[in-house]
């Protein structure tokens, strides 16, 4: 609050105290403590008090209280003051008054009787008037002293929280690291009981976790609405709620996606109206397009039950459609521009490019909104026609349109959409089915983009006309051209003539924004079109692709879901401006949690002063491997079988001490390993043993007994392998991969629970004259049926890695038609049958360094690695509509595999909840990472 610094003049002590009568101090506490009207709690001794005397004359007896440092921890000489400092301001942070340690009765010298002033001898509350002040002095040899007077911080005052929901943020270097700060902040919040008391408490928490942490590689969102339990949402009781996401790169750019025409639907956006940015946005459309229409566009874009319908209606209208979409996204995007999202480029979709023109600066609000009327008044004009979407390349079709019939738009490589009068039309429908060429008709009245627009294009151009154009301020991606726009193509009336007569070439645009950096697209309108076509899209790389407003089934339990979607991407959003200047503070919260590693040096015992000894150490024996031997002696082997069995062993793992008993997975061993030693035993002992013997036999005890005819083989179907044994809820069911081996998912099964039984499928081509199943579909049909005689009734849990999640999508497709629930369909690092090209040339490189010891089990290991591959390549992937897919992506990818496998699976109908884990396509399955993606599975059981 206020500080002063003085010296006597003339050293007359030789001890850190002036004298009493002119004391210097005196004078400047009283100037000091005067003139900011404090009564403070003085630290001293009896000079001091007697200084204070002079000071604090007229105040109550007992008013202020005395304390210091020295009994607490001595005296600190130079640094006393500040220790004085310390004590204070934690003492108005605790709101107490600390104890005078050792302290039984007041020195008589300080003659305290009938003073405003009591040492305090007890802890005890700090009340009195606010705010709370206290004064800390400071004396030195020779009369040198200086004083603070300290006052308590205003309080800050928060007012009640605008939103109804909160997004918390949670950020790590580590996953471990993640998981711990995600239960410290759900233990924080649920002892300090912060949900369910003040609103804006909650709001600070949020708030804090906002403006006052980092965000690192591992990054978790949810988003928690008012009265909901933050804590419950956190710890998982609603995984699909709880986002997290894995980007190393620390913060990207953004891109604004604005969808046309086809998109609109009634109450877009009704949810995001509690936003003060995008209601102010729509208001403002709607009172401006009051005099064009004639009517209020809100009560068409927004409407309850008794009027659905009717705004349906209107809606499929051009001259309502046209601009309830324009105001949709534009209001979005004024949405996230008001949370501090700059877009660095901008692309429309036909009618969305007006959006980003208007947003570039190339019309004014009120010219767009004009043009756009001007525009949906055309299209209301036109004649009935017909528009059509296909599922194939624009070359592929152009031959059977004829000269009414044109390419409305060119969505992707192998998407277009045709438009056209309705007759034509339906005659390009008749040879697009004579073709096997799917297509599916369009629910727009109107042939856009079309040769029907011809006799109305000079009257528009009139429109465009009365219009100033101006040149872009923001990068914009022409959808007429497929290139960044050009000034000179923004500022002619013939461009935007053409753009509403010509293809829309989307698919070109998009691969000039996606080439053009590292950015994440959002999609800033109703709808996921745009969403899905960029994620599909060959010239994507990692470039997340996010959607505001998705479609109503899949539409977010809140708006702030898709800014937490932003961040977790890498967009900077500016927090402060995010609350739109609602005042809030930062509030106590668990800070970083580190991953703590002990690391201690071994103890050299020495005696003082004596000579260290140069000696040659004895030599020590070396231990291979981190194994560490059970209690108890290992049981050594009872005849030749099984001593020639753990010469195996040994000669495998260059292990001495093998015992019989000895687990060979709990020795190191894996797959690779396990075909090696299948390899040793056929060479001594003149008989094949199946790989998936190697997971019920996994021991030299067992397997001796299994050579020798003595062990009942379990009553599993053929190519079944029993991974675990257990008795918890139902089983998993594991899917080979291309190379048709499954002992490689005994880690994952036991890390994804260990008392829950799993089995494995094997390819039977890898068994002598084994039966070799030649597609998709007929591996489904066998497994299917070993899965009824294991497991009757649901539900079914499938795991599939590689290949093997195109089996668990079509057997999990078939269950779930059957009436059955199926909760876990996961897909690790699954390809399409579009990517098996690129997957199949990295295979090659994975078969050549197999080190297969049996060439005939080299060759059927190829020839059913082959198989599959050419068995996934010529899988249609039917729809799975209702269907719930779990895709596991590898967070690191390797340059022969795919870098997106899961695109391919989002189109599939199904809804598909993509999560990036650690490791390769390979390294994903094995060691520290099966432990991860094990423990991620086991979330998803029942």
């Amino acid at each position: 609050r206020g500080f002063l610094e003085g010296c006597r003049g003339r050293p007359v002590l030789v001890v850190p105290h002036p004298d009493v009568d002119g004391l210097a101090s005196g004078v400047l506490m009283l100037r000091a403590l005067q003139s900011l009207g404090a009564r403070p709690t003085a630290l001293g001794d009896p000079i001091e008090v007697a200084a204070l005397k002079q000071v604090f004359q007229g105040v109550a007896p007992g008013a202020c209280g005395l304390g210091g440092v020295k009994s607490n921890f001595g005296h600190l000489d130079a640094a006393a003051g500040m220790a004085g400092v310390i004590k204070t301001v934690l003492s108005m942070e605790h709101g107490q008054l600390p104890p005078t340690l050792n302290f039984t009765a007041p020195h008589p010298l300080l003659e305290l009787e009938d003073s405003p002033f009591q040492v305090v001898s007890s802890l005890r509350a700090w009340e009195g008037p606010r705010p709370l002040r206290a004064g800390v002095s400071a004396l030195g040899i020779g009369g040198t002293n200086a004083h603070v007077v300290l006052q308590e911080a205003p309080r800050w005052e928060t007012e009640p929280a605008r939103r109804e929901d909160e997004v918390l943020l949670v950020s790590a270097k580590t996953e471990a690291a993640l998981e711990r700060m995600t239960v410290a902040l759900a233990d924080h919040l649920r002892e300090r009981a912060v949900m369910g008391t003040r609103p804006e408490q909650f709001a600070d928490v949020a708030h804090t976790l906002q403006v006052g942490r980092a965000r690192f590689p591992w990054r978790r969102f949810v988003v928690c609405g008012r009265g909901e339990d933050a804590t419950a949402l956190l710890t998982g009781e609603a995984p699909e709620r709880l986002r997290t996401v894995f980007d190393e790169g620390e913060s990207r750019g953004a891109a604004f996606l604005f969808p046309g025409g086809g998109a609109q639907r009634v109450n877009m956006g009704e949810a995001f109206l509690r936003e003060p940015a995008f209601r102010a946005a729509i208001d403002t459309c709607a009172e401006w397009l009051r005099g064009p229409l004639g009517a209020d566009l809100r009560d068409v874009m927004f409407a309850g039950p008794e009027r659905f319908d009717a705004a349906s209606r209107e809606l499929d209208r051009p001259l309502w459609s046209q601009p309830a979409l324009f105001v949709c996204d534009w209001a979005l995007a004024q949405l996230w521009l008001s949370w501090g999202v700059k877009p660095e480029a901008l692309l429309g979709h036909s009618l969305g490019e007006y959006v980003a023109a208007c947003l570039a600066g190339v019309f004014t609000l009120e010219e767009a909104l004009g043009l756009v009327v001007a525009r949906g008044r055309l299209m209301e004009a036109m004649p009935a026609g017909a528009m059509v979407s296909v599922l194939a390349p624009v070359g592929q079709v152009e031959a059977l349109l004829g000269t009414a019939v044109s390419v409305a738009a060119i969505n992707g490589p192998e998407t277009c959409v045709l438009s056209g009068p309705l007759p034509e039309l339906e005659s390009v429908e008749q040879a697009l089915t004579a073709r096997g060429i799917e297509h599916k008709r369009v629910r727009y009245a109107r042939a856009a983009h079309s040769s029907m627009l011809e006799p109305f294009l000079e009257g528009f151009a009139r429109e465009v006309g009365r219009v100033k154009l101006r040149a872009p301020t923001l990068p914009v991606v022409s959808s007429l051209t497929g290139r960044w726009l050009q000034e000179r193509e923004a500022t002619s009336t013939d461009y935007w003539v053409r753009h509403l007569r010509h293809t829309v070439r989307f698919s070109d645009a998009l691969e000039c924004l996606l080439e053009s950096g590292d950015r994440a697209l959002l999609e800033v309108g109703p709808g996921t079109t745009l969403t899905a076509l960029a994620r599909q899209h060959p010239a994507r790389k990692a470039q997340p692709v996010l959607a505001t407003l998705p479609t109503k089934g899949d539409a977010p339990a809140s708006p702030l879901t898709a800014l937490g979607e932003a961040w977790a991407a890498g967009v900077d959003v500016d927090w402060e401006r995010f609350r739109g200047g609602e005042l809030r503070r930062r509030v106590d919260l668990p800070t970083y949690s580190f991953d703590r590693v002990h690391y201690s040096l071994d103890e050299v015992p020495s005696a003082k002063s004596s000579p260290v000894p140069l000696e040659p150490a004895a030599a020590v024996r070396a231990v291979p491997t981190g194994r560490v031997r059970r209690r108890g002696e290992r049981m050594p082997p009872r005849d030749a079988a099984e001593r020639m069995l753990v010469e195996c062993f040994q000669q495998l793992f260059r292990l001495e001490d093998v015992g019989i008993q000895d687990d060979f997975f709990a020795l190191g061993g894996d797959s690779l390993l396990a075909l090696r030693l299948l390899a040793m035993i056929s060479e001594r002992f003149d008989k094949r043993l199946p790989l998936k013997e190697m997971l019920t036999s996994p021991t030299v005890e067992l397997l001796a007994r299994r050579l020798g005819g003595k062990a009942e083989a379990r009553p599993l179907p053929p190519g079944v392998a029993l991974l675990q044994q257990g008795t918890r809820g139902p089983p998993l069911f594991f899917v080979h991969a291309a190379g048709g081996q499954s002992v490689f998912y005994r880690e994952m099964a036991q890390a994804t629970d260990a008392g829950r039984t799993a089995y494995a499928f094997e390819s039977r081509g890898l068994e002598p004259d084994g039966p070799l199943h030649t597609s998709v579909d007929e591996m489904a049909t066998a497994y299917l049926e070993a899965v009824r005689a294991l497991q009757p009734t649901g539900p079914y849990l499938l795991v599939g890695a590689s290949f093997g999640g195109a089996v668990v999508y079509e057997m999990a497709r078939r269950l779930t038609a059957e009436g059955h629930a199926v909760p876990v369909c996961a897909l690790l690092d699954t390809p399409g049958p579009g990517d098996v090209a690129e997957a199949q040339a990295g295979g090659v490189g994975f078969q050549q360094e197999t080190p297969f010891t049996d060439p005939e089990q080299e060759r059927r290991f190829v020839r059913v690695w082959e198989v599959n591959m050419a068995a996934l390549r010529q899988y249609p992937m039917p729809r799975f509509e209702g269907g719930t897919l779990q895709f596991f992506r590898a967070g690191t990818q390797l340059e022969h595999m795919p870098k997106h496998p899961e695109l391919e699976w989002l189109d599939t109908g199904a809804v598909v909840r993509v999560e990036t884990v650690p490791g390769n396509h390979a390294s994903m399955l094995t060691g520290q990472n099966a432990q991860t993606l094990g423990a991620k599975l086991a979330t998803l059981l029942p």
